[in-house]
């Protein structure tokens, strides 16, 4: 196995008695994209998922783009999610902090037939919360009618993972906890390729999700999408960003 570094690229080839394979990417971080990625494999019978940081990539500037990068997707290919990144995933989530390191979190992933009948429990969601989104978007009618065609069919996700956590009689740090470990499938999805979608509507449905899975003695926090994105959401600005903090430190800069 030879690697041959540069400042924006890594090549990796990978030679086998029979067949060679290159990974080429100018992507730092190993953050796979359609523009950036070309991923030749010639064994057809095993997919090889390779992501490398590049030499010039620092932690924190990895981390950075990972989060600047992020975005809410809502619409998916038609293609299905391989079961080591789901297993990876996963794994990311339960690395999360939790409140008294309690770890209350609990998952289900779903997909396939199960999945197609998750999803007409969560259409009924999108009316309950219909006076919010007239209330936050009254002036944006687009977004109500994505909303609704979203809850419609998920925008074609082929994995949704329902995030719960074991009631232990502190909800509020129960559910912050769920949360963090939530933030962590959404970064880690969007660095192996994959979009996401946290959604907090279908927990107006849960008994009725509950009922489906077979799930009982757990709160329903989060429905995250998950799937290979099939559009490149736009950039939402952050606002009022200077309104939202206020230092009170001790220093010579507050000189």
């Amino acid at each position: 196995m030879h690697f041959k570094a540069f400042r924006e690229t890594l090549i990796l080839f990978i030679t086998k008695p029979t067949q060679s394979y290159v990974y080429y990417t100018t992507s730092r971080c190993g953050i796979e994209s359609k523009e950036e990625t070309l991923f030749v494999r010639g064994f057809t019978s095993k997919n090889f998922y390779l992501s490398f940081q590049a030499a010039n990539m620092n932690c924190l500037e990895c981390i950075e783009r990972v989060i600047k990068e992020r975005r809410s997707h809502r619409f998916y290919q038609d293609r299905p999610v391989e079961r080591e990144k789901l297993e990876k995933l996963i794994e990311l989530a339960m690395w999360a902090p939790s409140a008294m390191n309690r770890q209350q979190w609990f998952f289900v992933v779903v997909s396939g037939q199960k999945l197609r009948e998750l999803i007409k429990a969560i259409e009924k969601s999108y009316d309950l919360i219909l006076p919010r989104l007239k209330m936050f978007f009254s002036d944006k009618p687009k977004v109500i009618n994505l909303t609704k065609q979203f809850f419609k069919n998920l925008g074609n996700a082929p994995v949704a993972i329902f995030a719960y956590y074991t009631p232990t009689g502190d909800d509020y740090s129960d559910v912050q906890s769920v949360s963090a470990s939530i933030q962590n499938i959404l970064l880690a999805a969007h660095a192996m390729g994959l979009g996401s979608c946290w959604m907090t509507g279908p927990v107006q449905v849960e008994d009725e999700i509950n009922k489906i899975l077979g799930i009982s003695g757990k709160k329903l926090v989060a429905v995250i999408t998950i799937g290979y994105p099939a559009k490149v959401p736009p950039v939402p600005p952050r606002r009022d960003c200077d309104k939202k903090v206020i230092w009170m430190t001790d220093g010579p800069e507050n000189d």
